[in-house]
């Protein structure tokens, strides 16, 4: 996208194209035509956070939490909450968690031993059960769930290093005859031309309905079902299920199955914990120009922001004003300016993670558990995945 331009005294952004002319006529791509209002944006001013925080929570050094509370234009409308995290190299450890489809409460989360701070993550779908992310998730190492295709994550290696990277399942099911390459894991929108691997980190005791399934445990086929069968994992086991008969011909009860599970990332570099994104805000320390209309709107963000020493930050925006009857909230900030703040804070690079009615952010001190991007009465929903900090 192009960058943002000045017009008349006011600041624009350049929309990608193509568009169309009143006439019908498509328009070159980064060109404003007079007749086609919607090939520009306006860009909300950048905000400047107030020079003392409303709250002030810390650990140790370098391990704090922070909120500003305040209106952007003075009038109590459009009051405004500014919550950050800030884990400082070797501090705290950067993590992810999911148990797909069930939804988790990121309060409950933030709860547990050693956590210091949850945020929403990804974005996600609703299934049968719960949701389910729209990007990969690997935790510790391992695929708990994965769609098909690539997924656009914000991945960590084994020295707690943090980037943005493209990864795709390298996963497969080997019997003596066949190699039998696997699409998605856990992911309950199996199709018949492919086949999903459910592992135990699937949180429901069945696999989805009308589907073939091959049910593995300690390496052998120990049964094979047909639709209309209810199926569950074993302990200790996973299931192969596809829509159709076809991938599992040949295959009899007893026979030996080898599986190997895992992720290649495009870069060529290790993935230990992974989720996904919603695209990059701050890239090298410089703000990526953010152009369509839903971008700009004020409303509930999360963006995680981290720079090239090992610094990670959690930031939130919302609105202080009531939620609407049916849960939706709006106000808060546009993508752009909780990426300034980001920059404002020392981050150099930073993605935005699920908004609107999924943000949220949870910090856990002594025995108290603490919502920070909100006041703790407003509506709190469940998500199927977090990022959290944990020390």
């Amino acid at each position: 996208m192009a960058a943002a331009t000045a017009l008349a005294g006011t600041a624009f952004c350049l929309l990608p194209g193509p568009a169309t002319a009143a006439d019908g006529r498509a328009l070159p791509a980064g060109r404003a035509f007079a007749a086609t209002p919607t090939v520009y944006a306006p860009c909300p001013p950048a905000l400047t956070l107030p020079p003392t925080p409303t709250t002030r929570l810390s650990w140790q050094r370098n391990l704090w939490a922070r909120t500003w509370q305040f209106s952007p234009t003075g009038s109590k409308r459009s009051e405004i909450r500014i919550a950050a995290t800030f884990a400082g190299r070797g501090t705290a450890a950067l993590a992810t968690a999911a148990a797909p489809p069930s939804l988790l409460d990121p309060a409950v989360v933030a709860g547990g031993r050693n956590v210091v701070a949850v945020t929403n993550g990804d974005y996600f779908v609703d299934v049968s059960g719960g949701g389910v992310p729209i990007s990969a998730v690997i935790e510790n190492g391992r695929v708990v769930f994965s769609p098909r295709g690539l997924s656009r994550v914000a991945a960590i290696d084994s020295r707690g290093a943090l980037r943005t990277a493209h990864i795709e399942l390298n996963s497969w099911a080997r019997s003596a005859k066949v190699n039998y390459p696997i699409a998605a894991v856990n992911d309950p929108r199996v199709l018949p031309e492919d086949v999903t691997l459910f592992t135990e980190r699937w949180s429901l005791n069945r696999i989805p309905k009308r589907t073939h399934a091959v049910v593995l445990q300690d390496g052998y086929i120990q049964r094979i079902a047909g639709p209309g069968t209810r199926v569950s994992i074993p302990e200790g086991g996973a299931v192969l299920a596809s829509r159709s008969a076809a991938p599992f011909q040949g295959l009899v009860t007893g026979a030996r199955i080898k599986l190997n599970v895992g992720v290649v990332a495009r870069d060529g570099g290790e993935v230990v914990n992974a989720s996904g994104h919603g695209g990059s805000l701050l890239r090298g320390g410089k703000i990526k120009p953010l152009c369509s209309e839903y971008e700009n709107t004020l409303r509930p963000r999360t963006v995680l922001a981290w720079d090239g020493s090992g610094n990670t930050w959690l930031l939130t925006s919302g609105p202080m004003r009531p939620d609407q009857q049916n849960g939706d909230r709006m106000g808060g900030t546009t993508k752009t300016q909780l990426a300034q703040i980001a920059q404002t804070l020392g981050a150099t690079e930073a993605v935005t993670l699920d908004g609107g009615g999924s943000t949220s952010m949870f910090v856990h001190r002594g025995k108290t558990v603490t919502r920070l991007d909100l006041p703790e009465n407003r509506l709190l929903r469940l998500i199927p995945v977090v990022w959290s900090l944990t020390r």
